[in-house]
């Protein structure tokens, strides 16, 4: 047998192996089988169709209501779409604000890391756009977090990146909490045409999957941003209750 025989033969397995190998893993995903309306989230009033594609590792298809129609991805790695001063705070605070905050308001420094998890950020807004007081003066703070802490909101202020107040002023944002749940609905204020929704646990210890849906068109803009948002996650994550 000679050396190209030899050659074409092991590169002819290898392919062979690769395939069968792909093959293997595109079918036993665990994401295949059933879709998003069918076991995670609930689009009230309106008839959907939805037309799921091959994930690797995390829910992929398209939802069609009427003349809208939506993408999405549901897994540990989805779009979470613009950042916002509330993303960034949510994370700055977990670091660093936590401790200059219970500073301000005179808590005792021993009890800063276990009175961490009590703060509740309510928003975080651009300080040009803020008219009430802080609760500490702050010439060079460019924005402003309302804290929700034992029974009393704080308006915090704090440095933010200039170039992040300037692109999340971008966009309309909004939050809520339900069931377990953080919904994050967006939508641009230049283009009209990138709408969206991010959904995550507000505990991903319990749950590490979230949900990304996003239209981008310039038809049907307020019918798109009105079907986002109504849909709810079907499941229950609150802690210490079984999920449904």
């Amino acid at each position: 047998m000679t050396l190209k025989k030899i050659t074409n033969i092991v590169i002819l397995i290898i392919v062979v192996t690769i395939f069968s190998s792909c093959n293997r893993n595109m079918k036993s995903s665990k994401f295949a089988e059933k879709g998003l309306l069918d076991e995670e989230i609930i689009i009230p009033n309106i008839n959907c169709k939805e037309t799921i594609l091959q994930g690797i590792d995390s829910k992929v298809g398209s939802i069609k209501c009427e003349d809208v129609q939506l993408s999405y991805d549901y897994g540990r790695y989805s779009n979470k779409g613009p950042n916002s001063l509330f993303d960034s705070f949510q994370n700055t605070f977990k670091s660093y604000h936590y401790s200059n905050f219970f500073r301000i308001i005179g808590m005792d420094e021993k009890a800063y890391q276990s009175l961490k998890s009590r703060v509740k950020i309510i928003e975080a807004i651009p300080m040009v756009s803020f008219s009430d007081q802080t609760i500490i003066e702050c010439k060079t703070c460019n924005a402003v977090a309302k804290l929700y802490f034992e029974n009393k909101v704080f308006n915090y202020p704090y440095q933010e990146n200039n170039d992040l107040v300037v692109s999340a002023s971008q966009y309309q944002f909004d939050y809520f909490e339900e069931n377990g749940w953080l919904y994050k609905r967006y939508k641009s204020l230049n283009d009209d045409k990138t709408i969206g929704l991010y959904v995550r646990a507000i505990d991903t210890k319990l749950h590490a999957d979230a949900l990304s849906i996003l239209y981008m068109s310039d038809k049907d803009v307020q019918n798109a941003f009105d079907l986002i948002k109504s849909i709810r996650m079907k499941k229950s994550i609150i802690k210490n209750e079984s999920n449904r």
